[in-house]
């Protein structure tokens, strides 16, 4: 019977890597050996085997909760990284939508400048001819006055 309960301690113990007090298996193994060796009663076992298993629960319980709280909390930072980057590719949409129409407009305003080079060349070349019609007729207007 020792021997069964001694076995079932082990098992128990292994199974049980960490609990709250932070007991060895080496520390818990010999209170049991010592329990067993001092001829105690079966039940003083009983209750440090049953007192490790409520701290392993209580740990559990407590490790249960963390991560339910990490959950939630990388639930949030995955929304908040989403959100994030739904921004980022709404603002890189408008970029590119400048970008394109600012694109338009300079290629317009290149295909124009000739147009737009032109149109003065020719206004400076009406205007030196309009200018030298009004100069030659005002000399020939001189001169017919100072025949008169």
């Amino acid at each position: 019977m020792r021997t069964y309960l001694f076995i079932f301690a082990l098992v128990l113990i292994s199974s049980a890597s960490a609990f709250k007090t932070r007991r060895s298996m080496g520390t818990v193994l010999t209170q049991i050996r010592s329990m067993m060796d001092s001829k105690g009663p079966s039940s003083d076992v009983f209750k440090l085997i049953d007192g490790l298993v409520t701290d392993v629960k209580e740990e559990q319980v407590a490790h249960d909760a963390l991560r339910t709280k990490q959950q939630a909390q990388c639930a949030q930072e995955i929304d908040f990284r989403t959100n994030e980057i739904a921004d980022a590719e709404a603002a890189f949409e408008a970029a590119q939508a400048h970008q394109a129409k600012c694109a338009a407009s300079a290629q317009n305003d290149e295909a124009n400048i000739e147009l737009n080079l032109q149109n003065q060349e020719n206004t400076v070349n009406t205007i030196a001819r309009i200018d030298a019609k009004r100069t030659q007729e005002a000399a020939q207007y001189a001169r017919r006055v100072t025949q008169h």
